[in-house]
């Protein structure tokens, strides 16, 4: 069963701050397939979408949007408070969301196509496509401990949004700056690893990271409503707006319509639906492929779902 509850709570790079990726009216419950026949009891349903719509009514989010998936049909699917609560614009099914650090999980989906391809490989040097990490401190960081989280970089390097022209060059001043501890010797969770593999995704496929991402993934998944950056043809008003702060206290930081992100991130930077990320986990669950596509070789999905390290503080 595939729950997306769409809240997020990051660090910062500077402060810590709280956004609401999904902002209290309870939409009709959509259902395309009974729980019951799913093997989900409607109660525990009704439990869960009342503990959805509680976080909206005690101030903990703004808004929400909660899909459940079992067995490839939809059996919950509802949206709880505000896209915009200052033009009390309602949350409705099928919003579109900065989802942040989801976009990672296409970023390492993308390198993965390049090594099932034999382009890349988990012991590739990141030095070998960015002249940036030719260096002693990060000359050793190799591929697979970008992907997995181990390559010893910091949560983020970045101070303004404006500060690099593109990720090309934010990733080689990553590797300029080098590590905070030793390459492979634990776990830490990194967005700027996520920036360097997107960058490497880049240098070895020839393209632009979204250019990549969306003809290798998000065309052959059919998921249309994802988008880097505020592009063209975005929908903007199925956007939601994004609020920092926290309960009793929360302040709009962006509305849609300008770009928040001056290019593709390999942390974050994507839009999306949470049916359209269904999508995506469900390729997972099925072995790589999508409606009969071939996305991901059983090898990568075995990769991408392995566990490697254990949380650490």
């Amino acid at each position: 069963m595939l729950q997306l509850r769409w809240k997020a709570t990051k660090m910062n790079w500077k402060k810590r701050w709280t956004i609401s990726l999904a902002a209290v009216a309870v939409s009709v419950p959509a259902y395309s397939a009974m729980p019951e026949s799913a093997g989900i009891p409607t109660e525990a349903l009704t439990e869960l979408s009342a503990t959805v719509g509680k976080h909206v009514e005690e101030d903990h989010i703004v808004g929400a949007e909660f899909l459940i998936v079992r067995g490839g049909q939809t059996i919950l699917h509802e949206s709880y408070g505000w896209r915009d609560r200052e033009k009390l614009e309602p949350m409705e099914p099928n919003t579109i969301f900065n989802i942040r650090s989801m976009t990672k999980m296409l970023t390492g989906a993308s390198a993965q196509i390049l090594i099932d391809e034999g382009k890349l490989s988990l012991g590739d040097k990141a030095s070998q496509y960015l002249p940036g990490f030719s260096n002693a401190k990060s000359g050793g960081i190799t591929v697979e401990q970008l992907l997995t989280h181990r390559s010893g970089l910091p949560l983020s390097t970045i101070t303004r949004l404006d500060e690099f022209a593109d990720l090309y060059s934010l990733a080689n001043s990553i590797g300029a700056r080098g590590p905070e501890f030793p390459p492979g010797s634990k776990f830490w969770y990194s967005d700027a690893g996520s920036e360097v593999l997107g960058a490497v995704v880049e240098v070895v496929s020839g393209v632009a990271l979204d250019q990549f991402v969306r003809e290798r993934l998000l065309e052959l998944l059919d998921m249309n409503d994802t988008f880097y950056l505020t592009e063209s043809e975005a929908p903007l008003d199925r956007f939601a707006s994004l609020y920092v702060g926290a309960p009793g206290s929360w302040q709009k930081w962006w509305t849609p319509g300008e770009p928040f992100y001056p290019f593709a991130w390999g942390s974050q930077s994507l839009y999306s639906t949470p049916a359209d990320y269904a999508r995506f986990l469900s390729m997972l669950m099925n072995g790589g492929t999508y409606m009969g596509r071939h996305i991901l070789s059983e090898d990568a999905v075995a990769r991408i779902l392995m566990p490697v390290s254990m949380m650490t503080s």
